[in-house]
């Protein structure tokens, strides 16, 4: 039996041949650079629409609540002002941490949320929740919101003995270290 003869392929092309897009782009080059226009100008388009930020807006809320009263005792401070303020504050909804400084007759107490709670949303729910608490007599408190995004990045403190004028300090400090 003869072997058969080759199938030509241009009467019966094979799939491979069918779907060869490098051949059919060659073949039709309107059509090849009308596609990769339209390409390029819905990427220009989109980009265009695109809504990136380098820095998120991701809050770090943290309240500091400052108490004072006319108490010299550092232990008294700490019974009558430090430890009630903990102890109402602890409750706070989304309260990751606190932590407190006691002085005589002055307690700070910090407070840091979860990421990304409302510093409002913090510190109303801050003040809402000290209003009534039993503080001695003449006790004052201030809360204080404070964003770390807020915050300056890096901050120095320059004394010197030997530059007596504040402002030959100053000057030194815009000749010497901010260029």
């Amino acid at each position: 039996m003869p072997p058969s003869p080759l199938p030509d392929p241009e009467l019966n092309p094979s799939w491979r041949s069918r779907l060869n897009l490098s051949l059919w782009a060659l073949q039709n080059p309107g059509l090849t650079i009308a596609f990769w226009l339209g390409v390029a100008v819905a990427g220009i388009l989109a980009f265009s629409s695109l809504r990136y930020n380098l820095f998120p807006d991701v809050s770090f809320p943290i309240v500091l609540v400052d108490a004072s009263a006319p108490i010299e005792d550092i232990y008294r401070t700490e019974a009558q002002l430090t430890r009630p303020l903990e102890a109402r504050l602890q409750g706070l909804e989304r309260l990751e941490s606190y932590e407190s400084s006691t002085y005589s007759g002055r307690s700070i107490v910090q407070l840091r949320f979860g990421v990304g709670k409302p510093l409002q949303e913090s510190y109303l729910a801050t003040e809402l929740q000290l209003k009534g608490i039993p503080l001695p007599p003449e006790a004052q408190f201030t809360i204080t919101p404070f964003d770390l995004n807020e915050s300056s990045a890096v901050t120095y403190v320059i004394q010197s003995e030997s530059a007596a004028p504040r402002q030959v300090l100053y000057d030194r400090i815009q000749e010497d270290v901010v260029p």
